[in-house]
């Protein structure tokens, strides 16, 4: 964990990408990190990559896009957890081309984790952030 995670005390800092779309998985997430205390996950929102424990990403994974979130990925910490969030994100949503490969992203990063759903629930963002930060 980060120093600000001690801060808040013991708190899962998450910074919240959004990258367009409909905002369906947006709100959820919003909505997710704004009540976590329900799934036993305390967590807080930051405003800058830079303090964060886990990433997650929501909206279209297209070519502006993408390079806009390498960039903002590129500043979090050594450590940090990323999850691609929603089927827009994930490749495989409404958006995407006619016979591209679904599981193909647009643009290269490694991420720990990946939520299928239009719009994914809430239950699967708390159960993969507990994975991720390795909890039970």
């Amino acid at each position: 964990m980060n120093p600000l995670s001690a801060f808040w005390r013991n708190e899962t800092v998450v910074f919240h990408l959004r990258a367009g779309g409909c905002g369906g998985c947006a709100d959820v997430v919003d909505e997710w990190i704004r009540s976590s205390g329900r799934d036993r996950l305390k967590t807080t929102e930051c405003v800058s990559p830079r303090h964060a424990d886990i990433i997650i990403i929501t909206g279209l994974s297209c070519a502006p896009a993408a390079s806009a979130a390498v960039s903002i990925i590129e500043q979090a910490p050594a450590g940090c957890r990323i999850i691609v969030m929603g089927d827009c994100a994930a490749g495989c949503g409404p958006h995407r081309k006619t016979g591209e490969d679904p599981t193909r992203l647009d643009f290269e990063i490694s991420f720990d984790s990946r939520i299928e759903g239009c719009p994914a629930g809430r239950q699967s963002i708390a159960g993969e952030v507990k994975r991720c930060l390795g909890s039970s």
